[in-house]
This record gives C-alpha cells, sequence and structure tokens, in this order.
C-alpha cells in the first residue's frame, strides 16, 4: 500500500510539471507563472496533504491490526481506489474554471472513508 500512496503522490506534481516549462520557453516571470498557475498548486497543495492525512491514518489503523480478513481486504482496495483517483480529481480541478466546485468537493468522496 504504501507504494501506491508513494506514486500517488508523485502523480499529483505531474501537471504543475508540465506546466513549468512555460518558465523556459515563454517570457514569463516565476511570480507571474506563479499566479497563472495558482489554483493548479492550491489544489496539489490540499490533495497531497489529504493523501498524507489517509496515509497516517492508515498506518495507525493497521498497527493495531491483528488478523487480516476478506472485509478488510475490500475496505483497503476502496481505500486504494480514493488514494489512486485523487490525482485525477486533483488534475481535473486544478485546471477548471473558477467558477467550478472547490478541489475539496472532488475529493470529498475520500473524506467519507475516513470520516
Amino acid at each position: 500500500m504504501d507504494a501506491v500512496v508513494a506514486i500517488a503522490m508523485t502523480l499529483l506534481i505531474l501537471p504543475l510539471m508540465e506546466a513549468a516549462g512555460e518558465l523556459g520557453t515563454e517570457e514569463v516571470t516565476a511570480g507571474a507563472w506563479l499566479g497563472h498557475h495558482s489554483q493548479q498548486l492550491f489544489s496539489f497543495v490540499m490533495s497531497f496533504a489529504l493523501i498524507a492525512m489517509f496515509w497516517v491514518r492508515e498506518h495507525q489503523m493497521f498497527r493495531r491490526v491483528e488478523r487480516v480478513d476478506t472485509p478488510l481486504m475490500w475496505f483497503t482496495m476502496g481505500w486504494l481506489l480514493s488514494i489512486v483517483w485523487l490525482p485525477v480529481a486533483t488534475a481535473l480541478s486544478g485546471q477548471a474554471p473558477r467558477a467550478t466546485p472547490s478541489p475539496r468537493a472532488s475529493t470529498s468522496a475520500g473524506w467519507r472513508w475516513w470520516g
């Protein structure tokens, strides 16, 4: 599970890495770039923090597990699905016009797992 979480966290930065290429090809200052991509940056930070919180909570939970059964495995698969989905939701919310729901709305399904 740790590998899935680490990969998901890494995937979060890829849209920003692609956008960072603008700094080398256009006459764009770092400040202007940050302002232009503020929604993407916000989405990245929020999703990274959310995955980090999930990861910490997962480690706390599994520290107390004495035996793994089928319901726990299915719960874990659902948890992993929410983690794997977050880079997609983050990319969508970072690209969406500001009038659309916030990144929190895009990731709210994940909160239900630990709510």
